[in-house]
């Protein structure tokens, strides 16, 4: 085995500089460029202030009888207020029941809107119609409706079931519920 003095001069100088270069610590250097970002990472966990769905329901009998007019026979509607600084959709769902005395020849027919008033008719939901061929008697219909809203941030809206049909019609039963989802 060779011991390492027996090198020239020249390799034992060089490698006793390394030696001390390695040992010898100087000051930081500059800060380089910040590099390029990377991808983005997974979604985290809903946090505890994170926005949830409201929902609001409305039924009951109102045993009303149908004008020729638009108009909330039944006084069925639902209030939503989406919550401050969350903007969303407002879906409406629900259902309702007519009772009809229907008299041949005539036809019988009522339409279902939303409104955002009691009386306005401004989206068409639904519609219920007895041909005058039908025989005379009593007709129970029940059908379901549905419709969509937005809904600004902070904001409080009251959605309507209108309808307007001819006086054949009684509103014996409705519900209505409204579903705040967050965009």
């Amino acid at each position: 085995m060779r011991n390492v003095l027996d090198r020239p001069l020249p390799v034992i100088a060089a490698l006793a500089l390394t030696l001390v270069l390695a040992m010898c610590k100087g000051d930081a250097g500059n800060t380089g460029p910040a590099g390029t970002t990377g991808p983005m990472g997974d979604p985290g966990p809903a946090g505890a202030n994170q926005p949830k769905l409201i929902a609001v329901t409305n039924a009951g009998y109102p045993s009303a009888p149908l004008t020729t007019s638009c108009a909330n026979t039944g006084a069925r509607s639902v209030t939503v207020t989406a919550p401050a600084g969350v903007a969303g959709q407002v879906i409406l769902t629900g259902s309702i029941e007519f009772d009809v005395n229907h008299v041949n020849p005539t036809t019988d027919l009522v339409t279902v809107y939303f409104g955002t008033g009691a009386g306005l008719c401004s989206i068409y939901s639904g519609q219920v119609e007895i041909a005058g061929a039908a025989p005379s008697g009593g007709y129970e219909h029940t059908i379901g409706v549905s419709g969509a809203y937005t809904l600004a941030a902070g904001t409080t809206a009251t959605y309507y079931l209108n309808m307007a049909g001819n006086t054949a019609f009684f509103h014996y039963y409705s519900r209505l519920t409204a579903l705040f989802v967050p965009n």
